[in-house]
């Protein structure tokens, strides 16, 4: 097996050392170009671009993909029926298309420039509702991540 190096949670021991010292010995042989890339720019980079292919391909109308590969969302919460009469008193008026929120496991998700407006702030403070910016892994289910919350108090509010 291989030893990890010291400090490190997925470099092998010496293989960086290794690396070199073969593209050093093949390169004289060959007219191909060889790199080495180590493990750091193979999970920037890498990592970056396996987030942002599977994000565009299962995000739902009300989210978007940041430039890390990450869903970007708003989400509301409190108590159930108060999320219900918001959905019923305020989201269904303002006449988004179809996928452009859901209402589930006691949140409602919609797009994330919706409630950064005034007149939409005061609306989730009249029902005791929390609203949060949410930035997370592309999965689903019980594998999804929230990488992070912020809370809608905490942006800057657009004036109507």
């Amino acid at each position: 097996g291989f030893l990890l190096k010291e400090g490190t949670i997925a470099s092998v021991k010496n293989s960086e050392e290794s690396a070199l010292k073969l593209i050093k010995s093949v390169a004289k042989k060959t007219r191909l170009n060889l790199h080495y890339c180590p493990i750091i720019l193979k999970d920037h980079y890498q990592l970056k671009n396996r987030y942002k292919r599977r994000a565009r391909s299962i995000k739902v109308p009300y989210e978007v993909v940041n430039n890390a590969g990450l869903l970007i969302y708003a989400q509301i919460e409190g108590k159930e029926v108060s999320l219900k009469e918001f959905r019923d008193n305020v989201i269904s008026k303002l006449n988004l298309p179809k996928g452009f929120f859901s209402f589930k496991e006691s949140k409602i998700n919609l797009p994330w420039y919706i409630p950064v407006y005034q007149k939409f702030v005061g609306e989730l403070k009249k029902y005791e509702l929390e609203c949060y910016i949410i930035e997370g892994i592309p999965f689903r289910d019980k594998y999804f991540q929230i990488t992070e919350k912020t809370p809608i108090n905490l942006i800057n509010i657009i004036k109507e």
